[in-house]
């Protein structure tokens, strides 16, 4: 099996897994109390707590990516496996 389409199932069953899906929840619940607690005046406050939250965006968009370079990859993966049954039908047509 292709390494990247192994890695995109490997990621699609983290991002599926109910405990992964809690942390996510959880780590972005709290992302947001902090930056509500922010002080508005404290531009620094505030770029560091946003980028909590950007942060934790790139990680699960990371395992996205991951997910769909694994589909990808598997699409190719059947589309050149099927080409040679392609050929012979076309051939015999």
């Amino acid at each position: 099996m292709n390494t990247e389409i192994r890695r995109g199932e490997e990621a699609a069953q983290l991002l599926a897994n109910p405990l992964v899906e809690e942390a996510f929840a959880k780590l972005e619940e709290l992302a947001m109390t902090h930056i509500r607690q922010a002080n508005l005046a404290d531009n620094a406050d505030l770029a560091g707590r946003f980028a909590l939250v950007q942060t934790i965006d790139r990680f699960r968009r990371y395992f996205t990516e991951v997910v769909n370079t694994g589909k990808l990859a598997k699409a190719q993966e059947e589309l050149t496996a099927s080409a040679p049954k392609r050929e012979a039908l076309r051939r015999r047509a």
